[in-house]
Formats: structure tokens, sequence, C-alpha cells
């Protein structure tokens, strides 16, 4: 009686290819008695996490960084050059972990394991772009990437359980809820954070919630209540994560667990990889005539490492190395494909997930449908950034939002740290 009934069925019926027809989230573990194969599956985007590592022609699996430092088989030493890394990237990226010899499952993939050895095996790569020049050709994919979310919405309302949405007032969250009004959703449950400062989103989040008339529970976050949870928030992440967000995302799931009888959340992770979000993705679009020699500089100077010491090396080494695997697509595409398979699973989605997962609650990202994530990169980027960020997601939902949410400024989930501090 649980979702993984189904799995061991499809593995008789079809074989390891059983995995292409699985559609959402999920880290699998079966072992074959017939064949003596071990497999390692990892959703297509890295959503839920798995870790494994070999010891003495023995492997060892987990959902958890920490359930390694529990065996005594297994030496849990910090790599000194994924700790570099994350002094430049703000996370670990790629599929080491801060631990030597013990890896992520790359997302989309599997790892078959047997007794004489093991290999990784790609099951899902995200499609190239096409050209989408044509006006009416655009239109139809706008129309057809509306379907799609509302279809991505409608598989993550199945549940045994109450559902709520996490909502900050931005576009990603806010079309969320007014897509659940659209299909008739009622008493919808809505829940932000907000922080006493002049940074929260909370006057946002509220013309939304009464707008659409949600059941919306507000949740004021202190500097003491960093304090106090300091040690369980970093046991339940996990990994080393220097995004502060974080600390937020798991008061709040603290609060609805011990508040409300919400087990589901539906969450917006994911919007700005796919629809090009982020100020920066419009500024190098602008910047699309340009040689690639300079816009790569440009982008060194615009992501989020560039404060590190290392960053020059890390730029070279991780970065572009990871870019140019996608020379198939324009510029502006080929960073979404690269922060869709580095930054989105190893800091954004790890981070939900884990602060989720710690209250038994189950975040979804109704984003994050691959059939949806297929639909949007088939735009070439000049149409996603032309003539602001997040420019088909805005034009989809300009009927149904509040002005003041379709022009408003993208703003992160920022801890207003440094006023604690000071």
């Amino acid at each position: 009686n649980s979702d993984a009934e189904v799995i061991p069925y499809l593995y008789e019926k079809f074989g390891i290819d059983f995995v292409q027809k699985l559609r959402g989230v999920f880290a699998i573990a079966i072992y074959d008695k017939r064949s003596k194969l071990l497999y390692l599956i990892r959703d297509r985007f890295g959503v839920k996490p798995l870790y494994y590592t070999f010891q003495k022609n023995t492997c060892f699996f987990s959902s958890e960084l920490k359930s390694f430092t529990k065996l005594s088989q297994v030496p849990t030493e910090i790599d000194f050059e994924r700790y570099i890394e994350y002094l430049g990237f703000q996370f670990v990226p790629g599929d080491n972990t801060i631990f030597k010899n013990i890896y992520r499952v790359t997302p989309g993939s599997y790892l078959e394991v047997n007794h004489e050895g093991h290999r990784a095996i790609q099951y899902y790569t995200l499609p190239s772009p096409s050209s989408v020049t044509c006006e009416k050709q655009t239109a139809f994919l706008e129309e057809n990437i509306k379907e799609n979310l509302l279809e991505s919405l409608s598989y993550r309302l199945i549940s045994d359980v109450p559902i709520g949405v996490l909502l900050s007032g931005g576009l990603d969250s806010s079309s969320l809820v007014s897509l659940l009004s659209s299909i008739g959703e009622k008493n919808i449950k809505t829940f932000s954070v907000g922080f006493g400062t002049q940074s929260d989103e909370l006057e946002y989040a509220r013309i939304v919630a009464d707008k659409f008339k949600t059941q919306h529970t507000e949740i004021l976050i202190q500097a003491d209540d960093i304090k106090k949870n300091l040690p369980k928030i970093v046991w339940s992440l996990d990994e080393p994560l220097a995004d502060t967000g974080a600390f937020a995302s798991w008061l709040m799931f603290k609060h609805i667990r011990q508040n409300t009888n919400i087990k589901v959340a539906l969450v917006g992770e994911g919007a700005d990889e796919i629809f090009a979000g982020y100020s920066w993705h419009y500024i190098l679009q602008r910047l699309s005539w340009f040689p690639e020699s300079i816009k790569n500089r440009i982008l060194f100077y615009l992501t989020t490492y560039s404060n590190s010491k290392f960053r020059n090396t890390l730029f070279k080494t991780v970065f572009l190395s990871a870019f140019n695997k996608f020379s198939d697509s324009d510029y502006l595409n080929r960073i979404l494909r690269m922060e869709f398979v580095n930054n989105l699973p190893n800091n954004l989605l790890m981070k939900i997930d884990k602060a989720s997962m710690a209250f038994g609650i189950e975040a979804r990202e109704v984003y994050l449908d691959h059939k949806l994530v297929e639909a949007v990169f088939l735009f070439p980027g000049a149409v996603k950034v032309n003539p602001s960020p997040k420019n088909i997601l805005k034009k989809i939902m300009t009927p149904h939002l509040p002005k003041k949410i379709i022009q408003r400024k993208k703003q992160g989930f920022i801890m207003p740290v440094n006023h604690w501090i000071h």
C-alpha cells in the first residue's frame, strides 16, 4: 500500500528500462537475485538524494550522507579539494561529496553494480533547444507550456494527505496558487515566511492570498530561532550549504509540522532555471553578440562564487568544463542547462528536500515535471528574457495575476543575517 509497490512489478515486466516510464521524483535501490545485479537509480533532475561508496568490494548506499558516519567500514575523511570547491560555489558541485570516496548518483542515471565492478548509465538527458522564431509557433508552444504546467500540477495534487503551498509572493509560487484556483481547488492553504524587516516578502504574499482567498499563514522568524535550532538544522541538511535560506526553509517546515496537518507542500523550485529568472540571465543575453571569451569573462564576475579567492581555478576547471558540454545550445540556454545539472540538484533541491523531510513533509516541485521542462527548453534563450526575465511565464500568467506580482523584480529568499549580527 505504498508508492513503492508498483516498482518491483514494473521491473519484472520491463527490466531496468522501466525507469523511462516513471514520472516524478525518486531514489530507488533494486537488487535482482537472478542476475545478481544491484541498481541505484536517481530521478531525472536529482530532486531526491542518493549516495554510495565502495569499500573492500562492498557497496554501501543511503539517501543521507550522515548515514555513512555510523558505519565502521566506511571512512569519512574530509576531501579538501571538495572543501575548496565548497568555499567557491557555496556547495559541493558535481557527483562528489565533502567526504573522500563517497559520491552522489548522477541525476538522470543509475548505477549498475555486480561482483566484478560497477558502471554508471545515463538514462535521461535534457533535449537540445530548437530554433523557435515564428510568432505563431511561439504562441503554440506557450499554450503547450501552460497545458504541461497544469498537467504537472494535477499529478502533484494526487495525495492521501492534506496539501499546502509555500507562497513567497514571487511569480513562481503565485502562479501555482492562481492555477490551483483556476482548476477549482477550494480552501487552498498557503504559508509564507517573514523576518520583520524590509527584506521579507510578506506584503506580496498577502496580495496573492487575498486575491485567491487562501487560508494563509505567516511565519515570523527571529534571530533567536536560528540560534536555538542551528545544530539541528545543520544535522538535517546533511551536507555543507552556505545558503542561509536553508535555515528559513527548515524553520518553516518545522512550524508547518507542529501547527498543521499538512504533509505535502507544493514549491516553486526550478522555475528560475528553466524560464531564466535571474537578472544576470537577462544581462548575458543582451550581450549575445559579444565574443564568447568576453561573455565568459563577464559570467565569471556575475556568478555566485565570484568572491572566492579560488574563483579563477574553479571557474576554469569546474564551471567551464561543465558549461562546454552543452555546445549544441545558444549561450543562455547553455548556462541554464549547466545550472540545471549543477546548482539545482546540488544546492537548491538539496536544501528544500532535506529541510522538508526532516519533518516528514514531502516537497513537490511542480516546475520540474520532465515534460514541462522539455517544453520550456524548446525556446531559445532570447525568447525567455525578452523583454524581461521569465518572459514566457509572465506572458502565460499576466491575465491571472495582479500587475504588482507580474512586474515585481526578482528577490531571493534572503535572511537578514547582517541585520541580526549588527
